[in-house]
């Protein structure tokens, strides 16, 4: 089987579930609902857990799937897990084929939050958000350590106002034991 990655182009669900199994977050006992009306938040995060924790790719089908609270790529207060979370596509010109992850209810937290992952892969998905950046343009808000993302403006992966957070609030470093 000659594979489309070779090419550079993107794996079909049948190739990658070859290299990966994938469970979809549509089925049972998931159960996301996708249609922007229901509050997907439960669902999703109980499926990226179970994908984090069993080296399981999640398929998040088309469609709009509202969440209400953060998602956690990496379960809450893992260490070391991976992910691999993938959707339909992002789309251009219309909604079909789009898997969107609707956070347009949160104002001041990311969408997701990978906790101290490793190897973690989220991709063909789009996250519309109801963030905020602050109203004073001032030369500190316009810097790296800047706690919010607007275009044209350098962002944090440890943004409270960013799509993904990485280690947010957690620290990227290795605790050290002493003995």
């Amino acid at each position: 089987m000659t594979s489309n990655f070779s090419r550079g182009q993107l794996l079909t669900a049948a190739e990658l579930n070859v290299a990966l199994p994938i469970v979809n977050v549509m089925m049972s006992p998931f159960n996301a609902v996708g249609d922007g009306v229901a509050d997907d938040t439960a669902a999703l995060n109980a499926a990226f857990a179970f994908g984090s924790n069993n080296t399981i790719g999640i398929y998040i089908p088309a469609g709009r799937y509202r969440i209400t609270t953060p998602l956690f790529a990496t379960p809450q207060g893992s260490n070391m897990k991976s992910c691999y979370v993938f959707g339909a596509g992002r789309g251009y010109a219309s909604a079909n084929g789009q898997t969107v992850i609707d956070a347009t209810a949160l104002t001041n937290v990311p969408a997701i939050i990978i906790q101290r992952g490793r190897g973690c892969y989220l991709g063909h998905f789009l996250i519309l958000g109801g963030n905020v950046a602050p109203l004073n343009l001032t030369v500190p808000n316009m810097t790296y350590g800047a706690a919010w993302v607007t275009g044209g403006l350098r962002d944090s992966r440890y943004s409270p106002y960013c799509g993904i957070s990485i280690d947010g609030g957690v620290g990227s470093v290795r605790r050290l034991r002493r003995h």
